[in-house]
């Protein structure tokens, strides 16, 4: 009817190509017996490149004039390429590629870009029939699930709901990232405390991550890297930047040099550790012929041995961060543990759902704004410590100048009483001597 959003995974054929061949090649009419009925629980490998193709037909009736549909590659946008056969009115299609860094023809007459996904416009006359050709290549182990946007036949209404409500929820949690950052950056050349310069650099962190996540960074790259989008993944490093400022911020936030000298130490070792794994990270990367696609799977691989010694080290850390004087402590622990949760949330939707739909993803999104937001309260009661213990430290050094200058007047009293002494015995003993 026009109105719903068709899943085409059903009606898919699979080739997988282990020679890298041609359109040309896969789209001839005697190499179509090669391709199988696709199976969508089947585990795409990373590393492996894989055909689809499918056939649709618009059995709509030309009065209704539904002639144009869109069509959405989802979470395959970085790696597909998309070739199109069919007719508009009398012309046969010339095959037409788009995908990462392609723009759709000029014929296409509307491409749709928003956050990773392209939805491209697609003309398919009525009765007639369009058959596409989907070239894949993974970099990832991959499965189909519920939630993945990928080969969906849809209306220009749900590429509008789609993706502009999740364009406005990311624009809306990039704002409050950014007004995170130039608070906690203003209150650093103010206060000059390096608790705010990493808290802005953790803030930063986390924005940036999640930007490549997005896929936001495609609007970066090409200034930085003008013929190497793939680089994008570069963004992906900052999760050991977070890693690093985080325990820095929680050791200079809570004092743990004063306080806590061994977890001061332990917290420096491993944040330093973290920067280690980036300088590893980014020395592969430039050094490895296996950059793109393949260096994502490796790096999700190693991730873990920066990520557990950093769980295990906060955690480890809640016992005796219960102990320490100040209050200031439950803002910290309330900000972890509001991100643990969402966290927890998050794996266990995307264990039973076989795949992490929108809503979990943004679940996490709002745990990690609300664990900065504790953490901002966190360095708004620290500066409010501070001032009162300001006020007391000024209230003590008034209290002691008072006794300063209380025993100095006191002493020059006795010192006056005994002069008087000195010089009344003077007289008297003079008057005795010649009376």
């Amino acid at each position: 009817d026009g109105t719903r959003s068709i899943h085409l995974y059903n009606n898919l054929h699979i080739f997988e190509d282990n020679q890298d061949r041609s359109i040309q090649e896969i789209s001839s009419e005697n190499f179509q017996k090669n391709f199988q009925k696709f199976d969508p629980s089947q585990i795409l490998e990373k590393g492996k490149t894989y055909w689809f193709k499918a056939s649709i037909k618009n059995k709509y009736d030309p009065s209704k004039a539904l002639d144009r549909f869109f069509f959405d590659t989802g979470t395959f946008t970085k790696y597909a390429e998309i070739y199109w056969h069919g007719y508009e009115g009398n012309n046969k299609f010339v095959i037409k590629r788009v995908g990462e860094n392609f723009r759709a023809n000029p014929e296409f007459n509307l491409e749709w870009w928003f956050f990773g996904s392209i939805v491209e416009e697609i003309p398919i006359p009525q009765q007639d029939t369009l058959t596409f050709f989907i070239k894949i290549k993974l970099e990832l182990d991959w499965q189909f699930s519920k939630h993945n946007k990928a080969f969906v036949i849809t209306n220009l209404e749900k590429v509008k709901q789609n993706n502009f409500g999740l364009g406005y929820k990311i624009l809306l949690y990039a704002g409050f990232m950014i007004m995170m950052i130039l608070y906690s950056l203003g209150l650093y050349f103010i206060i000059r405390e390096s608790a705010y310069l990493y808290y802005a650099l953790f803030a930063f962190s986390i924005l940036a991550y999640n930007a490549s996540i997005f896929q936001l960074t495609y609007f970066i790259v090409p200034y930085i890297f003008p013929n190497q989008a793939e680089y994008e993944l570069l963004f992906r490093l900052f999760i050991y930047v977070g890693f690093f400022s985080f325990l820095f911020f929680c050791k200079d936030y809570l004092e743990l040099k004063k306080h806590l000298p061994f977890w001061n130490k332990a917290f420096t070792i491993v944040g330093f550790a973290a920067l280690g794994f980036l300088l590893f990270e980014l020395i592969l990367i430039f050094t490895s012929n296996r950059f793109p696609w393949d260096w994502s799977s490796d790096y999700i691989r190693r991730l873990p041995y920066i990520a557990i010694p950093f769980v295990l080290t906060v955690t480890a850390f809640i016992i005796p961060c219960l102990r320490l004087p100040s209050r200031k402590k439950y803002f910290l622990l309330a900000g972890i543990l509001s991100l643990t949760i969402s966290a927890i949330y998050v794996l266990i939707t995307t264990l039973v759902n076989n795949g992490i739909s929108a809503s979990a993803f943004f679940t996490l999104l709002n745990g990690s704004a609300i664990e900065l937001i504790f953490f901002a309260l966190g360095l708004a009661y620290r500066i409010k410590e501070n001032e009162v213990e300001k006020r007391k430290a000024f209230t003590q050094l008034q209290t002691v100048e008072n006794e300063k200058r209380f025993s100095e007047l006191e002493q020059k009293r006795l010192q006056e009483m005994d002069d008087l002494k000195t010089r009344l015995y003077t007289n008297i003993t003079h008057e005795f001597r010649t009376p």
